[in-house]
């Protein structure tokens, strides 16, 4: 059974740790995001969601299988892929990932049903992603959960990303 609530800030050695094994352990899947250590994401940048209360952990028998951040940053897809939707109405779903021995057990679903579920009781009306162009089992995933692509963008530093949304 997993269970996935928000990251203590006494976890941040833990939650720091899962992110660099994960960039690690799937540096050579064709479908990583090529995320790079220290340079996205930052581990000031997941101190700081770990001490906001929105970088949320998935557990199972006591390890952390998967993770994700829950806010309403939408950076550079606000402007790319305007939504109907006020930006104070928005959650936005960012480094959402479950770590390749956790692979296949219904932990992605799990953390994007857990997203929906807060975005709809703190009173939002959407939840958006972004997810790197040709990442085709996240998009399959988004896609099976009932988001709708809504438009794509190039972001500042050159990789393109297609944007999807779940209208609450």
């Amino acid at each position: 059974m997993a269970d996935i609530r928000p990251a203590a800030p006494a976890e941040l050695p833990r939650v720091l740790a899962f992110y660099h094994a994960i960039i690690e352990d799937m540096a050579e899947d064709p479908y990583f995001p090529c995320w790079e250590r220290d340079v996205h994401p930052t581990d000031r940048a997941l101190a700081e969601a770990v001490r906001r209360g929105e970088l949320f952990l998935l557990f199972t028998g006591g390890e952390i299988a998967g993770a994700m951040v829950l806010n309403q940053d939408q950076g550079e897809m606000a402007r790319a892929c305007p939504s109907d939707f006020a930006p104070s109405k928005i959650a936005v779903v960012h480094l959402l990932c479950v770590h390749p021995r956790f692979s296949r057990r219904g932990y992605a679903r799990a953390l994007v049903a857990h997203a929906i579920f807060r975005a709809r009781s703190e009173g939002r009306k959407a939840v958006r992603l972004d997810v790197l162009e040709g990442n085709l089992p996240a998009e399959r995933l988004y896609l099976s959960a009932g988001f709708r692509r809504v438009g794509a963008y190039t972001a500042s530093f050159g990789m393109c990303f297609n944007v999807y949304e779940y209208a609450l």
